[in-house]
């Protein structure tokens, strides 16, 4: 089987498990002729929360982060290299660095939600691009000329289940023992979602975020939350 990397859904576990396998981790460039009888897989993750999980990743120390460069020094990163636009230009000339904010201070929230707001519009206007909030759909619906969609994608919301499938999918064709669903390696601090979470997003916002993400939602499937409002594909 052949992992098509998704950030920031359960993507550190399943690097882990799948880079020492035949095939093991792709990106969607790499193109399906170099494994095209192995089973190509992903996970999806509902936008919206993907959003708010990418959100804290690019502020977080390290390589494909760091956009701001303020980020909480981590003595453990390889890298504190950033990708985006830096201090004081772009979406971080606005708030502050959600990791650097108190759950107990108003002000530091509201700060946290103007560079939210902020980053969205450097998405909507294409001037800020990573890997932990690009869309998914681009990144897994490969073009015909590299050979076509991802065999599998399963649902970050039903992991397990969908998981249990693709055992089932890859004994069935292959005979081949598929390893046990691996534990995720990084999940975000519950005190970052103290400070920043999705319901302290207003109505008008969301709505842009899920317009942002609309063929996400519609070509992946994936059902649109009810806070987005009436949505059509």
């Amino acid at each position: 089987a052949v992992y098509v990397f998704n950030g920031k859904v359960a993507s550190s576990a399943l690097r882990r498990t799948f880079s020492g396998n035949p095939g093991g981790i792709a990106p969607p460039q790499m193109g399906r002729s170099a494994y095209p009888r192995l089973t190509w897989f992903s996970f999806v993750r509902d936008p919206l929360e993907r959003l708010v999980s990418g959100f804290f990743e690019v502020h977080r120390y390290g390589h494909e982060r760091d956009a701001c460069q303020d980020a909480p020094v981590d003595p453990g990163a390889q890298t504190g290299d950033p990708d985006g636009p830096g201090a004081g230009r772009g979406f971080c000339r606005f708030g502050i660095n959600p990791l650097r904010a108190a759950a107990n201070n108003e002000a530091h929230r509201r700060e946290v939600l103007n560079r939210f707001e902020a980053m969205v519009s450097d998405l909507e206007a294409g001037r800020f691009r990573n890997q932990h909030v690009e869309s998914q759909s681009a990144r897994l619906l490969l073009r015909p000329d590299k050979g076509g969609t991802v065999d599998f994608i399963g649902d970050f919301g039903d992991m397990e289940a969908d998981w249990e499938d693709l055992t089932i999918l890859q004994e069935s064709l292959f005979g081949a023992e598929f390893p046990p669903m691996p534990a995720r390696r990084h999940v975000t601090s519950q005190n970052w979602y103290a400070v920043f979470n999705i319901s302290v997003l207003p109505w008008k916002l969301v709505k842009r975020v899920c317009n942002l993400y609309r063929n996400d939602y519609c070509c992946l499937g994936l059902p649109f939350p009810r806070r987005c409002g009436v949505m059509t594909c």
